[in-house]
């Protein structure tokens, strides 16, 4: 069960990071939950440390399933991000 309580760790070990150079590649190769989102975003911040531990049980699971947790920082990818159709976020 996914929890809304901070491990503490500000840096996220489990989620993937996805920029323009590697997103294409990265989404073909199966499935995935992405996250597109702003550093300086409320809604996100709360959001991460949930992010965080789907990704850490996504990747416990990742030999029986097929499916990826990752963000995309639309601060740093906004071409990558109007590409995708993101208008607010997280998204």
């Amino acid at each position: 069960m996914l929890s809304q309580v901070s491990s503490g760790h500000d840096e996220d070990v489990h989620t993937l990071q996805y920029t323009s150079v590697n997103f294409s590649s990265e989404i073909a190769k199966r499935n995935h939950f992405i996250m597109f989102y702003a550093p300086w975003c409320g809604h996100c911040q709360r959001l991460k440390p949930t992010w965080e531990q789907l990704a850490e049980i996504s990747n416990v699971l990742e030999e029986t399933g097929n499916i990826r947790i990752a963000k995309v920082d639309c601060t740093t990818e906004s071409t990558l991000c109007s590409e995708q159709d993101v208008t607010g976020y997280p998204t």
